[in-house]
């Protein structure tokens, strides 16, 4: 049983290094993970579905530890424009808010 354990959380974390998305949160009241290393997303849930409205989108991590930023207004710019498509939209399950943040994102052309 320990070995299916630990085969199975291998397996996860291949998978959220292939999607560059790490789940740090689960219950019925939050959904929260880090996307590419560089965003944290927090959905807020009643009962496991998300109040699209209060989503919230962030830098993750301090700003030294990031990446070197050559556009840093247009990246805060993505950043407020992907808040805004995300809370203003219709209504989305869990699943459809990391794919609308990846369409809205700055990295928006590798998942095209």
């Amino acid at each position: 049983m320990h070995h299916l354990a630990d085969f199975l959380l291998g397996e996860l974390e291949a998978l959220e290094d292939l999607h560059m998305f790490r789940i740090s949160k689960v219950n019925s009241n939050l959904f929260e993970y880090v996307y590419s290393s560089l965003f944290q997303v927090s959905i807020p849930c009643k009962n496991f579905m998300p109040i699209v409205t209060k989503v919230n989108i962030t830098y993750y991590g301090k700003p030294s530890s990031r990446y070197k930023d050559d556009f840093p207004r247009l990246s805060a710019f993505f950043l407020t424009s992907a808040n805004q498509y995300i809370t203003e939209g219709d209504d989305l399950t869990v699943r459809e808010v990391p794919f609308l943040f990846r369409l809205t994102s700055p990295f928006a052309e590798y998942f095209r």
